[in-house]
């Protein structure tokens, strides 16, 4: 059996392109880096949650730095609610929420927690809670609930208003945050990559996998002699490369990724198609 090696590096690559286009994909995108001295424009809180400039994100595809969103122990004992302005979800039946977070060592040490995330449809009148994982208190900036956008339930799609609440729950302490950044409403079915069947490539297989650094091999079994495009992509399907042709032998094709393409941690996809015979992998940046 033949065992073909390709290269593929990112300056092969078209600038900005990307696998499923942002207009597509983001209904609703919040940096939060209009005003650090207040929330945007329709966002609301009922105390306790503030912009701060400090710690800014970073570590996660399309951290935006500058001015996030943080509740601080040091504030009173209570609860306080964060609650986004309203957003139209009118066109996409199933919807997504996602965002950076940054929750500290000392946060959870004195009893204080994230208490839920919940979404409305009637202006905040009624809430339905939703379920998550909230990232470890590290104190280190990352996509929450493990790098997956948090897909809500079909009754938060097509609504000409949806709004999403962020409930902490505060036991008054000197020390400990939590933060958030770069929140986005997005359409669940742009997620990743678009599969469909493949009579061609019988498996895709991406190692090291998980892996921190260095290049990534992508092995593809085809059934035939072909040209087909490789594209890669992070988990809100926006291009870190796209375009490159490859030549496939009958056989084990090993495809070097450079380490380039996945540029910080979180989870991407690299997807290979010949017509409409298309084969994907998953991968995980730590």
């Amino acid at each position: 059996m033949k065992r073909t090696v390709t290269r593929f590096f990112l300056a092969s690559l078209l600038a900005g392109a990307s696998l499923v286009s942002k207009a597509q994909a983001v209904i609703y995108h919040e940096t939060f880096d209009a005003d650090s001295s207040a929330l945007p424009a329709g966002w609301s809180s009922s105390g306790a949650w503030h912009p701060e400039t400090s710690n800014t994100s970073n570590g996660y595809p399309g951290a935006s730095g500058n001015v996030n969103i943080t509740i601080r122990n040091d504030s009173a004992t209570g609860t306080y609610d964060l609650v986004s302005k309203s957003v139209s979800t009118t066109g996409f039946s199933s919807v997504y929420v996602s965002w950076g977070a940054r929750l500290t060592t000392n946060f959870p040490s004195g009893g204080s927690s994230i208490q839920s995330l919940s979404w409305s449809t009637d202006g905040g009148l009624t809430w339905t809670p939703v379920a998550y994982t909230e990232n470890s208190n590290n104190s280190n900036w990352s996509l929450d609930n493990g790098g997956m956008p948090v897909v809500l339930p079909s009754g938060a799609g097509n609504q000409s208003s949806l709004k999403i609440k962020f409930t902490a729950a505060i036991v008054n302490d000197s020390q400990g945050t939590y933060r958030i950044d770069d929140f986005t409403v997005g359409d669940a079915s742009s997620i990743g990559i678009r599969e469909f069947p493949s009579s061609v490539f019988a498996s895709a297989t991406a190692v090291p996998n998980p892996s921190s650094s260095g290049p990534v091999h992508l092995s593809v079994n085809s059934s035939e002699n072909c040209t087909a495009v490789v594209r890669v992509c992070d988990i809100l399907g926006r291009g870190t490369g796209s375009g490159m042709t490859v030549v496939l032998a009958n056989g084990v094709n090993d495809i070097l990724l450079d380490e380039t393409l996945f540029p910080s941690a979180g989870i991407y996809f690299v997807w290979i198609s010949s017509g409409r015979n298309t084969a994907y992998a998953r991968v995980t940046r730590n």
